[in-house]
């Protein structure tokens, strides 16, 4: 998601990356954020990953 300067504030309940990470979790995957700080004009946001198994290992 980007968003110009002013547009997103952050507005909401916060429940979108508690329930992305059940979802992943749930599939043996991984989800974490990277962020080098706030500074709307060096570093104006973070980087989100999500890594997930192309299979599922054997006895899981």
């Amino acid at each position: 998601h980007s968003t110009n300067d002013s547009a997103f504030k952050g507005a909401g309940p916060g429940l979108g990356l508690s329930i992305a990470r059940g979802i992943v979790e749930a599939h043996g995957g991984r989800i974490w954020a990277e962020s080098p700080g706030r500074d709307e004009k060096e570093c104006p946001g973070s980087t989100f990953h999500v890594r997930l198994p192309l299979i599922q290992p054997d006895g899981e």
